[in-house]
């Protein structure tokens, strides 16, 4: 299921735990002591004397508008239909109402953007139009251009 993250791995289990734990709240720590140690992904909660240490592999996520962003692997990672980057299971949405696609589409915000505003690129999207026609598939109008894409994409790996 996407979305819902199923994390199996213990160490990543207890890093996310940790970062309940030890998020400064009015500048103190919830429990009043800072932590002696914790694993690099949650740098942002240490204190001066922390020591950080490696924990769980963590991977970046294209993010929206330009922020990229760090996140635990073991929480699922997912990858655009559009541009083929990986996202977190915050950062992108599942569209299964383009009529030109068959089942689910997993695209990330911006990608999502141009498939549901229509922002097409006129030069490669009238190519593919092109080769898809010369190779006998009807590709409405209306389709835009993630749609054209996923088409042309399918089409070529056979």
């Amino acid at each position: 299921m996407r979305g819902a993250a199923v994390v199996k791995d213990k160490a990543a289990i207890l890093c996310l735990a940790k970062s309940f734990l030890y998020e400064t709240t009015n500048n103190e720590y919830v429990h009043g002591q800072p932590p002696a140690t914790l694993e690099r992904y949650l740098v942002e909660f240490k204190a001066e004397d922390t020591i950080l240490v490696d924990g769980p592999t963590t991977t970046i996520c294209k993010g929206c508008s330009g922020n990229a962003h760090p996140f635990l692997e073991a929480e699922g990672t997912y990858t655009c239909e559009g541009c083929d980057e990986c996202l977190c299971r915050f950062c992108y949405m599942s569209e299964d109402k383009i009529a030109v696609l068959d089942g689910d589409c997993l695209l990330c915000f911006e990608c999502m953007r141009g498939a549901l505003c229509g922002m097409t690129k006129q030069e490669d999207e009238s190519d593919m139009r092109a080769f898809l026609k010369e190779k006998g598939h009807t590709v409405p109008a209306t389709a835009s251009y993630v749609e054209v894409l996923f088409l042309f994409e399918k089409q070529e790996a056979g």
